[in-house]
């Protein structure tokens, strides 16, 4: 089988990492890749990037790099044989919803489409396609070539055996798969962004006086993947803007619970610029200061 991964570069968005993940899962599993960039500089630098992480695998895995198996294109065109798309463009719906229209002129009717995506809705992206009962969700969490779990998103036109291809695509590439229903943040995203907006509101009121107070609680008492550093420092590092996008984008979808809904402090981080987790004390003291002289 031949695969496309469709990825752009790390300095165009985060989500470049993203895609060059995938295709190393893909590769050293021994599924031929095509990955495709819009231009030829930023193709080498996903070419070269790629390769040294396939090269870095089989090194600690005591084998040979499965190189040979790369493709890499600025054409569209090249994907009019392949059997499965996956596409990890930027998570912008107007973006991949272009993609997926081209997709449709290109490939073969009976190539099946994966999104990676984190919470965009797959519905509405099948809706622009010639073939919406062969699109699924593939949502791979970061980095993708080490992070095991794998949520496979069920479209409600997604066939029964497009979502059992995605799900054996995903045992192959060792990846622990759940099968979740299409709705805004899915589940992991939709339980973890309202987790650490719960933790800007206990800051908000004081509870706890620091930030790193709650990482520390969370990663001793709760098991909190220390690669990650605690809730609030994830969130600090993925970017607050992205956390409170999410979170509107939830709360928009579902007005009527109360827990979707931004804190004011994460508000006010964000307004101020996203400041380092370091700097959120002085804003909480400002905060804080505010609403004293107002009382």
């Amino acid at each position: 089988l031949t695969f496309f991964i469709h990825f752009h570069c790390v300095w165009t968005n985060r989500l470049g990492t993203m895609g060059r993940g995938i295709a190393v899962c893909l590769a050293r599993v021994g599924i031929s890749v095509i990955a495709v960039e819009s231009e030829n500089k930023l193709l080498e630098t996903g070419r070269q990037m790629v390769i040294g992480m396939l090269e870095r695998d089989a090194k600690r895995r005591g084998v040979s790099a499965s190189l040979n198996l790369l493709k890499f294109t600025i054409s569209l065109q090249d994907l009019k044989d392949v059997n499965l798309v996956i596409e990890a463009v930027f998570e912008d719906m107007a973006l991949k919803k272009r993609v997926f229209q081209e997709l449709s002129k290109v490939c073969r009717p009976a190539t099946l489409f994966c999104t990676n995506t984190s919470g965009l809705d797959v519905d509405a992206l099948a809706g622009v396609t010639d073939r919406p009962h062969l699109v699924v969700g593939m949502h791979f969490f970061s980095p993708a070539h080490v992070m095991k779990l794998l949520e496979v998103v069920c479209g409600p036109r997604s066939s029964s055996e497009t979502i059992a291809t995605a799900m054996s695509l995903g045992k192959r590439m060792g990846k622990v798969r759940v099968a979740v229903g299409n709705c805004p943040g899915f589940v992991g995203n939709r339980m973890l962004k309202p987790y650490i907006d719960q933790g800007f509101r206990i800051l908000e009121d004081g509870i706890a006086a620091r930030p790193e107070d709650i990482d520390v609680i969370y990663l001793f008492g709760y098991g909190f993947p220390r690669h990650r550093g605690g809730p609030m420092f994830y969130a600090s590092m993925v970017g607050l803007e992205r956390v409170l996008e999410r979170l509107e984008h939830y709360h928009q979808a579902h007005p009527d619970v109360p827990h979707l809904k931004p804190s004011p402090l994460l508000k006010k981080l964000v307004a101020c610029g996203s400041p380092p987790v370091q700097k959120w004390r002085e804003h909480i003291k400002t905060m804080h200061t505010k609403q004293i002289q107002a009382n």
